[in-house]
């Protein structure tokens, strides 16, 4: 897929981009940055409700092209910063100290991180991955 394909709405399914607009969450996209690094062909969805004002009902979601030698340096220096590196049948996971989380999902992940082949997708949750539909 052309990385300037890629949207908000594209990334996830139309059933996910429907529950999150009948709830009356719209969208926020921003450059995709993992910590100094930004990955200017990608981007990051941030879905909820932004007119309220006390609303921290919100979820990420985030895809771009990178090259192995950005991936190997930015898993690094996520472990580095206390982040856990794990492998799964996609790729590397980076994902948080679930300590630290702001937010688990059911298998007590927090933001995580996927390092595929020349792509990297971001969500609050690891579960949250398995939402993104995009693959180079």
């Amino acid at each position: 897929m052309d990385p300037a394909d890629v949207t908000c709405e594209s990334m996830l399914g139309e059933d996910t981009v429907a529950e999150f607009t009948d709830s009356d969450w719209s969208v926020r996209e921003d450059p995709f940055v993992i910590l100094d690094l930004e990955l200017p062909d990608g981007t990051s969805c941030t879905w909820g409700d932004f007119s309220s004002p006390t609303s921290d009902d919100l979820v990420l979601f985030g895809w771009a092209p990178i090259d192995a030698d950005d991936a190997a340096s930015i898993q690094d220096a996520l472990v580095a910063e206390g982040w856990l590196r794990e492998d799964d049948a996609a790729g590397a996971l980076v994902t948080e100290d679930p300590a630290l989380a702001l937010r688990l999902d059911a298998e007590g992940y927090g933001m995580t991180y996927r390092f595929g082949d020349g792509w990297v997708t971001v969500s609050d949750t690891k579960q949250g991955l398995d939402l993104i539909d995009v693959r180079p």
